[in-house]
Formats: C-alpha cells, sequence, structure tokens
C-alpha cells in the first residue's frame, strides 16, 4: 500500500508538470499581448518595452517557463499582473466562496440523487421511475446558467426568499443556497441514472437472492447488500465533482455574481494575466488529482477485496 501511495504521488507530480506546461505553451500561443492590456492600447512602444522587460516577456519562452517553475517549487507562485497582488493570497481569498457553492452543489446532488436513484432502481419500469427518467433527462439537457437564471427569477425575484446572488461569507449561508441548488440538480440526474443503473446489475445477483432466502428484511438487503456494492461508481464520480466544484464553477459564478476562482481565471483569461492563469489551473489542477487519489483510497474502504501494490 506504500509504495502504491508513493506512486500515486509521484504521478500526481508528473501530470501537475504536463498541466503547467501546457498551460504556458498555450498562452503564448495565443497572439495577444499582455504588455498591451496592462498599458492600454494607446501606449508607445517605450512604454510596452519596459513593461515586458520588467515583466521578463522579453525572454524566450523556455526561459521564463523555467523561471516560473523555480519560484515555484519554492511556494511562490508569482505576483498578478493586473492587481500587482500575490497570486496565492488572491486565490486563497476567493477560495471560501467556491467551497461554499461546492459544498451545497454536492449536498443537493446526494440529497436528490441517491433517494431517485434508489427508488427508480427497486421500483423499475414503474410510474416513479418513467417520471424521474423524464425529470432526469430534462435536467441532464437543461444549460445550468438557464437554470440559475431560472431559480434566481423565482425564488429571489418572484418570491424573493433568496437573495439576488453575491456572496457574504459562511455566516451567510443563504447566498450559497441558490447556486448549489442549481449544481444540485444537474448532479442529482447523472447520480440517480448512475445509480439506477448500478443497483439492477446488483438486484439479480445470486447473494442478493440468498439473503433474500434467507428472510432477511428488505432494508437490510437493500443497505447491506445492494448499497454496499453499489457505491463504487458514485464515489468516483463524487471525487470528480468535489475536484471539479471545488477548481471554480465558472457559469454559476458569473450569474450569481459569486467571487469565486472560475470567475478569477475568466476575468484572468481576458487581461492575458499569465500568473493568474497559471495559479488557478494549477490550483484546480491538484484538487482534482487529489480527490481522485482519495476516491482510489475510499475504494480500500468500500471493498477490502481491492487491494494495492
Amino acid at each position: 500500500m506504500s509504495k502504491y501511495i508513493v506512486r500515486r504521488l509521484l504521478w500526481m507530480v508528473v501530470v501537475l508538470f504536463f498541466v503547467s506546461l501546457i498551460t504556458f505553451l498555450l498562452f503564448f500561443a495565443v497572439p495577444a499581448d499582455p504588455a498591451k492590456s496592462i498599458a492600454g492600447t494607446h501606449a508607445t512602444p517605450d512604454v510596452l518595452a519596459r513593461i515586458r522587460r520588467e515583466l521578463g516577456l522579453d525572454l524566450p519562452i523556455y526561459r521564463q517557463y523555467a523561471t516560473y517553475m523555480w519560484h515555484l517549487v519554492q511556494g511562490d507562485m508569482g505576483y498578478s499582473y493586473e492587481t500587482q497582488l500575490p497570486v496565492a493570497k488572491a486565490i486563497l481569498q476567493r477560495f471560501p466562496a467556491t467551497v461554499m457553492v461546492a459544498f451545497f452543489g454536492i449536498f443537493f446532488e446526494l440529497l436528490i440523487g441517491i433517494p431517485i436513484g434508489m427508488t427508480s432502481a427497486l421500483r423499475q419500469y414503474g410510474i416513479r421511475d418513467r417520471l424521474f427518467t423524464v425529470l432526469s433527462l430534462l435536467f441532464l439537457s437543461m444549460p445550468m446558467f438557464f437554470l440559475g437564471m431560472l431559480l434566481l427569477y423565482v425564488f429571489a425575484f418572484q418570491w424573493p426568499i433568496f437573495p439576488l446572488g453575491g456572496y457574504e461569507g459562511w455566516a451567510a449561508p443563504l447566498y450559497g443556497i441558490l447556486p448549489g441548488l442549481a449544481l444540485g440538480l444537474t448532479g442529482a440526474a447523472w447520480y440517480s441514472r448512475l445509480l439506477r443503473s448500478s443497483m439492477l446489475d446488483i438486484l439479480n445477483a445470486d447473494y442478493v437472492k440468498a439473503a433474500r432466502a434467507k428472510g432477511l428484511p428488505e432494508r437490510t438487503v437493500v443497505w447491506r447488500h445492494i448499497m454496499r456494492n453499489a457505491w463504487s461508481p458514485i464515489v468516483t464520480l463524487l471525487g470528480m465533482d468535489v475536484g471539479w466544484f471545488l477548481g471554480g464553477v465558472l457559469v454559476l459564478e458569473i450569474v450569481f455574481g459569486i467571487p469565486g476562482i472560475g470567475g478569477q481565471a475568466f476575468m484572468a483569461i481576458q487581461s492575458q494575466d499569465l500568473p493568474m492563469i497559471m495559479g488557478t489551473v494549477l490550483f484546480a489542477a491538484l484538487l482534482v488529482t487529489v480527490s481522485n487519489f482519495v476516491v482510489d483510497l475510499a475504494y480500500t474502504w468500500l471493498d477490502p477485496r481491492v487491494k494495492y501494490s
């Protein structure tokens, strides 16, 4: 097990290295000049040359990348071209807002998706199964920004139960409910369909038939024999969602006016802010790789038969 953990950690380093390299190269592949974005379109050539020299943009790309990585391994993510603030500090300032949206999103998708998936599987082809199938397809096909605006219109404008977007910290959790619900409804559709499919593969298994033949209560059969073996794909999807949500849900942050990491990355791309782009992309990639690593370790707890070497 320890060898597996070390090997996975090394692969995480490799993945992050290639993410940084590809992101860096893509930035310079775009025909844009960060110096013009900083100084304005009417800046003189001398001013632009001075800005490029101060930022190191006049150096060859390989030297710029080597310099960036040298500072990165020392814990320095650089300074934003736009705000002149440390990138790490700017990310950490916006991270709590993204965590709130991710928390409510995961909460709602599990709260809604798991019971619906179980009901659909245990009442296959019934009225509720067909109804849930239609609703799942509806939410899967609905764009997230449209769903977010619809929830804002109904529950914040027509019925002013929740605030019209924004973020006031964890002391005001009402600001996270509507964006979390928009995120959760889409996710719940995936979870319900995935859990239904996983449970249907297990319902007719021999050990389930044997448990029922022993006279065990249906609740015990469902939770101890069916659900315990149907969790694996759910945990996999949950791990992916955690990394993706914490990396910033751009569309919802813009719709609800939430100062999160996704919106920060979007603004950095617009202003050609290379340190901020690199910082947010690497931070999101780190969260995704760590969440996938935790999911792999969770498999050994869910199924003791799974062994890593």
